[in-house]
């Protein structure tokens, strides 16, 4: 039986690595979305602006909420913590998300 050679094996191994990592990637932006759904619903709107700029970036295996706007910081700050709120109410949501992933990767792994 032939051996493979290490960097074949290594090249393996990164390939894995990479569909894990967007993997998580893809679990991120829904559970981002989750957060950023329940937090826009808390959201003190004037014109709506505010709540319209608001947007999640995923990097690896974290999520984040924001807005580029000038005022949206001192308005979550001072006004509503709509994020924080808006998080923790997405709680449920996001443990059933990552519950159907983890669900959905084991029997994936398993054949």
């Amino acid at each position: 039986m032939a051996r493979k050679h290490p960097i074949s094996q290594l090249d393996n191994r990164l390939h894995d690595w990479v569909r894990e990592v967007a993997d998580a990637e893809r679990l991120m932006q829904k559970i981002g979305h989750a957060a950023l759904a329940t937090s826009q619903k808390r959201t003190h709107v004037l014109s709506g602006t505010l709540r319209r700029s608001e947007t999640t970036r995923v990097e690896r295996d974290r999520a984040y909420l924001g807005s580029a706007l000038v005022y949206a910081e001192p308005v979550h700050r001072k006004v509503n913590p709509y994020f924080e709120e808006g998080i923790q109410d997405a709680v449920p949501d996001m443990m059933r998300i990552a519950e159907r992933w983890a669900a959905e990767t084991f029997d994936k792994a398993m054949g």
